[in-house]
């Protein structure tokens, strides 16, 4: 019998996308251990200097040239399914991609980042591998950057991003709604006294999370400083990704638990009250599954703005521009009797909807079922012919 080989694809580009790829690896051998994983961030080791270079510039523009991402993040959104101006890219660049796939030979690729998407696409539509192409939004949006005619399935966390596909000509037996992965220590149920032991924090006081990204590239000494002194009477805790500076000033304020980059972030989620973060789509899907309301501050343009509209109409976190507004909303948060509570109540709501979704390990499942099948008929016919 033929060996089942999945591939999952991400880049380094943040974090998310390669929490994603963790996530989905971590559910299939869950659910289907006799299936052999790999997990590969191929832009990273096939194209080292190129792709180091892509991200710094990457990075950089979320610094100085907000408003040029944005322009052209919202120009090229609702481009036509196989858009010209991704597939040339991945065209020049997806010969080493057919030579990698023709090396691991996989049942099933799954790409959590667009380019890989728009690469393997080009590769599958050369037609001299045979796999099925998954893609995995990783945001409660779309853009056409993720679009091809060659996909086999999409896994999309709403009904709505289900619909715009539909309308676009994706076909609608290929589109799937599932939740944006996460990993499943994110799901279980961890006393919240001990972790807060663990932490250093006490029991009785309200415990406000703040995250910087995992790069630290939303800088919020000052932010931090203001809250301290509107809302003395609280706990803060501020992740600050890789951003040492930033973790080194805040070791001088005695009122703040700064953490560096850390795997434990579900640990902290599970402990905390509120939640202030960039609406990444991991980041804001893990609070999610821990149930943690949240404040979505200095979210970046594109894809990030478009998950804060997503998540203010659930109900589940408000948004904040600017320090001031920050405080002032902690502070209605806390005075609001029950607003919390109902933040909380909706989170469960829309988590409860999202197990009830078909799981992406049911359709690999299915669809290695129906290789085999394949491959099995395939072999029957040759030894009837041979036979003849």
């Amino acid at each position: 019998m033929k060996e089942d080989r999945i591939l999952i694809l991400y880049a380094n580009y943040g974090e998310g996308h390669k929490s994603a790829a963790r996530a989905i690896e971590a559910k299939i051998q869950r659910d289907i251990p006799e299936a052999t994983i790999i997990v590969s961030d191929f832009l990273g080791d096939a194209f080292p200097v190129s792709d180091w270079i892509m991200r710094k510039l990457y990075l950089q523009t979320f610094t100085w040239a907000k408003p040029i991402y944005r322009q052209l993040y919202y120009k090229t959104k609702d481009n036509r399914v196989n858009s010209q101006l991704f597939t040339l890219p991945s065209t020049l660049s997806c010969l080493k991609l057919e030579r990698y796939l023709k090396q691991i030979k996989p049942t099933i690729v799954i790409s959590t980042f667009p380019t890989l998407t728009g690469m393997l696409s080009v590769v599958k539509d050369r037609g001299k591998i045979d796999f099925d192409l998954y893609c995995v939004l990783t945001d409660y949006v779309t853009h056409s950057q993720w679009l091809y005619h060659s996909v086999d399935r999409y896994f999309v966390p709403t009904e709505g991003i289900r619909n715009d596909l539909v309308r676009r000509g994706i076909p609608a037996s290929s589109i799937q709604i599932a939740s944006i992965p996460v990993m499943p220590k994110f799901e279980a149920n961890r006393d919240r006294s001990f972790l807060r032991e663990k932490w250093g924090l006490t029991n009785e006081a309200f415990v406000v999370l703040i995250s910087a990204g995992a790069f630290g590239v939303v800088n919020i000494k000052e932010a931090c400083v203001n809250l301290i002194r509107e809302c003395p009477s609280l706990q803060f805790v501020v992740v600050c990704g890789r951003n040492d500076k930033l973790y080194n000033q805040l070791k001088t304020l005695p009122e703040i638990t700064p953490v560096p980059f850390t795997n434990e972030m579900h640990e902290l989620m599970q402990l905390s009250d509120l939640f202030v973060t960039k609406a990444g789509g991991l980041s804001v899907s893990e609070a999610i599954t821990c149930e943690l309301p949240m404040l979505l501050y200095k979210s970046l343009p594109g894809q990030e703005t478009e998950n804060v509209k997503y998540l203010i109409r659930q109900r589940i976190a408000k948004r904040v521009k600017s320090t001031k507004e920050l405080s002032k909303a902690v502070l209605e948060i806390l005075e609001t009797k029950g607003l919390i509570g109902e933040m909380r109540e909706n989170i469960r709501n829309l988590r409860e909807r999202n197990e009830r979704l078909p799981q992406l390990t049911e359709s690999i499942k299915k669809d290695i079922r129906r290789k085999n099948k394949e491959v099995d008929l395939i072999r029957l016919r040759e030894k009837r012919l041979y036979e003849i």
